[in-house]
């Protein structure tokens, strides 16, 4: 899926952290909370949690995309990428998924009913490759803790991406990039294997 953005797929790491950031779990700090007065602590998963009890954003039929356009998902990127970000979102209603319906139908369904946990854990979205002879060309969902230097437990997201200039399923080149053979020094042969003595 990487080809969708194109020669902009370098910002999909900065988007994916995006809606880590607008899913993640975040601790007050005791030193400061006398300066907010009534105001509640809502950051992260807590304040999405809040956002679906009152407005429903995420809802069955509803295009994730949509949902996730509502919480600016999209990032301060240019237009551009916003839109090539947002196509590849939709996109993944294309895909398979490891619990039933179809990849992004599968995202909604899963946070709908994360949502409604009193204290849902943090949601970690992120890519794997879709060459992968486990988890494929399909959105896999689960819980677990995707962060090596983190014991934070998160419902996870993987979606399936590949290099844009790569076939589905061709997988890199084990031998490394091909390109043309180095050509010796001007004046220079290239060294001739000596004739085994008879």
């Amino acid at each position: 899926m990487g080809l969708f953005l194109g020669p902009d797929d370098l910002y999909i790491g900065s988007l994916l952290e995006m809606l880590n950031l607008i899913f993640g779990k975040y601790e007050p700090d005791p030193r400061l909370e006398g300066d907010y007065g009534d105001e509640p602590f809502l950051n992260g998963i807590d304040e999405v949690r809040a956002i679906q009890q009152e407005f429903g954003i995420f809802k069955p039929g509803r295009p994730l995309v949509e949902s996730l356009r509502v919480l600016g998902a999209g990032g301060l990127m240019s237009p551009s990428v916003k839109r090539k970000w947002y196509r590849l979102l939709r996109d993944l209603d294309s895909y398979d998924s490891n619990v039933g319906p179809k990849g992004g139908a599968a995202i909604v369904d899963a946070l709908i009913a994360h949502l409604k946990a009193k204290a849902p854990l943090p949601v970690y979205f992120k890519a794997h490759y879709s060459g992968d002879k486990v988890l494929g060309r399909r959105v896999y969902i689960d819980t677990g803790r995707p962060v090596p230097y983190m014991s934070q437990e998160y419902l996870t997201v993987s979606i399936p991406m590949k290099p844009r200039d790569e076939k589905f399923g061709a997988g890199p080149d084990p031998k490394g990039p091909k390109g043309p053979k180095a050509k010796p020094p001007a004046g220079k042969s290239p060294k001739k294997k000596p004739k085994p003595a008879r």
